[in-house]
């Protein structure tokens, strides 16, 4: 670029020039003021076209800038700032700058214009094609190229496009099922009346309009032959459970069942309806001729109901009247059928009663067959040589618990079962003419007054044997007088030792008596019978003593006697203090229950005479059960000395 001086350098310059010329100052004051007045005149005449130049240029900026934003407008695009300078070289850049922007623009404006245009063409051609009124907004371009429209005309080509598809569709479907239904209903061609049978009936290419109008013809259409087919179908099943409910009636086979009804029993035309009619027909006569004996088995399978069911003769009268009529109509045979099957119907929900009833009934025949073989059984005097004897034992011990427990149980059920049928059908539960329940209650006062019975007569024969060892004794010590002895040996010659019999004689020694079970009556029997053993001790040695004893009975025998007839109230004390004891520990109150089954140790062991009573096995389980008491105490060491103790008392 050409350096451009200031105008101060020249002046000095010429000055500098002039001076060594030597002219005057005078002159070059007046030659300096023309100079100035020379150069302002050519300024001035430069000045103004250079202006002009710059005015132009800003006016043409702003033309293009204007013609840009407008283009950018219609694009949705904003335009860079291009005006931050005037300087003629600037605007310059910036006009071709400009330019340069708004040719881009123009050319992305023609690319979304030739879109644009394109999805209104498209969308216009679906519109026609539905019928549908788009509106305004989608018949032209509207002034506005941007993304946004673009975007709005392809979701509306879109949603046009999937209405189309949805309309073919349904308009394929229609056209299948009208053509299913008149083959269905073989309905001839001269009455397929509908708008597009030309189309439906054949194959050649034809147009179905998908206008809305269209396909609501297609679906009146549809609806009409539908109606058609539900009428068709509601006689031929009608015709049908009747022709089924006499099959039934008649015992029909199931092929010839099955072959009808796979053929003209399944078909909607009019010559199947009209096989279907001529079928009931004949099957009407048919069932006339045999209408008598339709009844009577019909009353036989009552009955079998009725049985199943335990109904007394007072209610079959009460809950069918027409049992006992014996004019054979249609009226007649239908009233059977439907009450045969409101009476299995009741039978099938009361089936889990009866099974109770009938399983409760099993229990009690089982018990008193038992009861039977029982008294029997006891009234043998060798029963206890017998193999069996542990057999019917046990066999006790099971009945027993059947008549404590399962039977109260399955009573139970019963109870709750019949309860609940009679709150929700609000009726009674009734076999043979008695409601149910009140047979329970009258069964359960029967059983407790057997109980009682049972045990008075326990009670009394326990008191009469009682009685008579008390005589017995009484006798012997009346008759016999006690004499000393020394022990002695009886020995068999040729017999080995082992072999033979051990005398009962025994010592004059007095020996102790065994612990007791309770002061009083007891402590005395045993002091008499051990003066006893004493006396028949000198039995052996007097021969005219012991000759005159009668009877197998010996003192240890009746010693035996009166230990096997232990205090009962012992005994109730005993289990009283147990129960006690095994409801704190069920509490966990292990201190309380070993504190109760130390107690009622000390009863059971005052009850264990000789070890000989059944005091010992109650022992055993006390010992057991407080061992588990101090067992969950931890205390390991007094759980184990229990353990031992009812180990040895079991050995």
């Amino acid at each position: 670029a050409m350096e451009v001086k200031e105008p101060s350098e020249f002046i000095e310059h010429l000055l500098r020039i002039w001076s060594e010329i030597g002219m005057g100052e005078a002159e070059c004051c007046k030659r300096l003021n023309e100079l100035r007045h020379g150069v302002e005149e050519e300024f001035q005449k430069t000045i103004a076209p250079t202006k002009e130049r710059r005015d132009n240029l800003e006016r043409e900026l702003r033309s293009l800038q204007a013609g840009t934003d407008r283009v950018a407008k219609e694009l949705g695009v904003e335009d860079p700032d291009l005006l931050n300078d005037l300087d003629e070289g600037h605007l310059l850049g910036q006009i071709k700058e400009v330019m340069e922007f708004k040719e881009t623009l123009e050319e992305k404006k023609k690319d979304r214009e030739e879109k644009i245009v394109a999805y209104l063409g498209h969308i216009k051609s679906l519109a026609d094609l539905l019928a549908e009124d788009i509106g305004q907004r989608f018949m032209s371009i509207g002034g506005a190229y941007t993304e946004a429209r673009i975007e709005e005309l392809r979701g509306e080509a879109d949603r046009l496009e999937e209405e189309k598809q949805l309309r073919v569709s349904a308009v394929a479907n229609l056209v299948a099922e009208i053509g299913l239904f008149w083959t269905t209903m073989a309905i001839p061609e001269s009455e397929r009346k509908c708008a597009f049978s030309d189309v439906i009936l054949s194959d050649k290419p034809g147009a179905i309009g998908l206008e809305r109008k269209s396909i609501q013809a297609l679906e009146d259409a549809k609806m009409e032959l539908l109606t058609e087919k539900e009428r068709r179908e509601s006689i031929r099943n009608e015709k049908m459970a009747e022709i089924e409910r006499i099959w039934e009636r008649l015992k029909t086979h199931e092929e010839d069942r099955e072959k009808f009804i796979t053929g003209p029993g399944s078909s909607l035309t009019i010559e199947g309806l009209k096989q279907v009619d001529e079928k009931l027909a004949r099957l009407r006569e048919v069932q006339k001729e045999r209408r008598e004996a339709l009844i009577v088995g019909l009353r036989e399978r009552i009955t079998e109901v009725w049985d199943a069911m335990r109904v007394s003769p007072k209610e079959k009268a009460e809950m069918f009247p027409g049992f006992y009529n014996d004019d054979f109509t249609e009226a007649l045979l239908e009233d059977h059928e439907q009450f045969l099957a409101a009476a299995q119907g009741r039978l099938e929900t009361l089936k889990p009663i009866f099974n109770l009833v009938d399983h409760r009934e099993k229990q009690k025949r089982e018990i008193a067959d038992w009861d039977v073989r029982k008294r029997e059984w006891e009234s043998d005097p060798d029963r206890y040589k017998h193999r069996n004897f542990h057999k019917m034992c046990k066999e006790d011990e099971r009945f027993a618990r059947m008549r404590k427990v399962l039977v109260p149980k399955t009573e139970k059920k019963i109870r709750e079962a019949v309860g609940q049928y009679e709150r929700e059908f609000d009726t009674e539960f009734r076999v043979h003419g008695e409601r149910y329940l009140a047979i329970l209650e009258r069964e359960l006062e029967q059983e407790k007054i057997r109980v009682l019975e049972m045990e008075r007569r326990k009670r009394e024969e326990k008191e009469t044997k009682k009685n008579n060892r008390k005589k017995r004794l009484t006798k012997k010590y009346q008759t016999y007088t006690p004499q000393r002895t020394t022990k002695t040996k009886s020995r068999t010659k040729g017999t080995p030792a082992s072999a033979r019999p051990r005398s009962r004689v025994r010592s004059s020694t007095t020996r102790r008596a065994p612990k007791t079970v309770a002061v009083g009556k007891r402590s005395k029997a045993i002091r008499e019978v051990e003066i006893e053993d004493t006396e028949n001790a000198g039995d052996v040695a007097n021969p005219s003593v012991s000759t005159a004893i009668k009877g197998p009975s010996t003192a240890r025998q009746l010693m035996d006697e009166l230990v096997e007839g232990k205090d009962e109230e012992q005994t109730s004390k005993v289990s009283e203090l147990q129960t006690a004891a095994e409801s704190h520990v069920k509490k966990g109150e292990h201190q309380e229950a070993i504190k109760l089954f130390s107690k009622a140790l000390e009863v059971a062991e005052s009850m264990d005479l000789a070890n000989a009573s059944p005091g010992k096995s109650i022992r055993v389980k006390l010992h057991s059960q407080r061992s588990n008491a101090w067992a969950q105490l931890g205390e390991g060491q007094k759980a184990i000395e229990d353990s031992s103790a009812a180990i040895k008392l079991a050995q």
